[in-house]
């Protein structure tokens, strides 16, 4: 709206300068106008002079001719005012439209109503203006009249006083024109200090609705600070309340520490049993009734038993980093080997009646190599380093086993040897000089580990993993 403003009042101005620049035009005429009278009245002076009727006519002729000249000028002037006036009232027009886009109230509707009843005004003006216009082009140009010797000087007065009231309507239209011109300037003006009012106006509600927005700005501020405020008073009541319950839980808890040290006091602590370190009896390992392969329709279910090493692996993840770490290779080499297994026995055929003793044989191997050769024998050297971390440990290593189906012999030292346990037992023999330890078992380091199949025939035979033990012999030699 207030650049619309400005455009109308830019077009009102320029529109005041076309009607300044008629208004010189005009003055210019008149002094025109003037000259032309001068001459007049110098000729008037000389017509004294002239002798003959001749010299007479032919001056009056050349006179004449500059008045025709002259008037064709003023016409030519008074058509190019003819255009401008024209274009202003084309203006004019053009503000009357854009000024009826504005917003409809009573100011602006008082102005279209006096710009109407102004526009008629112009309009019949120019229609005037026109005819008179008109009027003055289509006279005919003056002859030269027979002025009869005797009585130049009346004639040639005659037509100064014709020229004098041409010259006075000339002037009087000048007025009208003036007067005109002075209302449209007048009422411009006032348009356009209307028009300044209304730009205050809108300007300094524009302003007043900039302050009501930052007043609601500043109120939506306050609002939303007030509520972090309350949130922030919330939490702290609900921090006071916790704080207190903190403290009671505190002072419960400090009068049951007191009551606690009175009962250490009155109570001695009773000493921990010790850990007794492992024995070779802890390795034993009961046998089952049945046999792990036994036949086709179950293989993938032993499969899945010796497969699942959890209980092992669980366990070595909370081992001391040293007893982790060494213990996992083992594992993970077993487990490697274990996979190679399970993938060639899936891959081969077997007789039904060959199954349980080809299948165990190939697990036992597998299993003596890379399970029961390192780890039965290194806990049992290392249980007096740290007796509970071996015993909890050779738990899981006889869980594992005894799922597998197998077994142990148990062997003792302090013993005489038998036939049956030579047959599964490494021994190594170690000089004595006293004859009643002859073939008495000093010392065993691995019970022998068993696995039963079922043979061709359907009869339950085993494999065996051997033992290790220090067995005494007799020299006289030794002391």
């Amino acid at each position: 709206m207030g650049f619309l403003f400005l455009v109308t009042q830019s077009e009102l101005q320029r529109a005041t300068n076309k009607i300044d620049g008629n208004t010189k035009k005009i003055d210019s005429n008149e002094k025109n106008i003037k000259a032309l009278k001068d001459d007049l009245q110098r000729l008037k002076g000389t017509l004294s002079n002239f002798a003959t009727t001749e010299e007479l006519g032919k001056n009056f002729r050349s006179l004449q001719n500059e008045w025709r000249e002259d008037l064709q000028d003023a016409l030519k002037k008074i058509s190019a005012e003819q255009k401008d006036f024209r274009d202003s009232i084309s203006k004019i027009g053009e503000l009357e439209e854009k000024i009826s886009t504005l917003p409809a109230n009573s100011d602006f509707v008082g102005l279209q109503s006096k710009l109407n009843i102004f526009q008629t005004t112009l309009e019949k003006q120019r229609t005037d203006f026109d005819g008179r216009l008109k009027t003055l082009e289509t006279r005919p140009a003056p002859t030269i009249p027979i002025v009869p010797p005797v009585s130049p000087a009346s004639n040639l007065e005659g037509r100064i006083v014709a020229l004098e009231s041409e010259r006075q309507n000339l002037l009087n239209q000048l007025a009208q024109y003036q007067n005109f011109f002075g209302q449209i300037q007048r009422n411009f003006d006032a348009l356009n200090k209307k028009i300044e009012a209304q730009q205050k106006i809108i300007a300094d509600f524009d302003a007043l609705n900039k302050k009501i927005e930052a007043q609601q700005k500043i109120i939506a501020d306050f609002d939303a600070l007030n509520k972090k405020i309350e949130t922030q008073q919330k939490i702290i009541a609900e921090y006071d309340a916790l704080n207190k319950k903190i403290e009671a839980q505190q002072k419960i808890i400090a009068d049951f520490d007191a009551r606690i040290k009175n009962l250490e006091r009155k109570i001695s602590t009773p000493t921990p049993p010790p850990i007794i370190p492992l024995t070779i009896r802890d390795f034993q390992i009961q046998k089952k009734n049945s046999v792990l392969f036994d036949n086709a329709a179950n293989f993938e279910k032993s499969l899945a038993v010796i497969e699942n090493l959890s209980g092992i692996t669980s366990f070595l993840e909370n081992a001391p980093v040293d007893k982790k770490e060494s213990f996992n290779r083992i594992i993970k080499v077993y487990r490697q080997n274990l996979g190679k297994f399970i993938e060639k026995i899936r891959r081969k055929k077997f007789d039904a009646d060959n199954f349980s003793e080809e299948v165990s044989e190939k697990f036992f191997d597998v299993l003596k190599k890379y399970f029961l050769a390192a780890i039965p024998v290194a806990i049992y050297r290392g249980r007096k380093e740290n007796p509970k971390f071996y015993k909890d440990f050779l738990a899981k290593i006889n869980e594992y086993l005894a799922a597998c189906h197998v077994y142990s012999e148990l062997v003792e030292p302090k013993k005489p040897i038998t036939s049956n346990q030579i047959e599964l037992m490494n021994i190594v023999k170690k000089d004595t000089s006293l004859r009643g330890e002859d073939k008495i078992i000093d010392e065993v380091e691995q019970l022998p580990y068993l696995l039963d199949y079922l043979s061709e025939g359907g009869d339950v035979e085993r494999y065996c993993s051997e033992g290790k033990l220090i067995l005494f012999k007799f020299s006289e030699g030794k002391k």
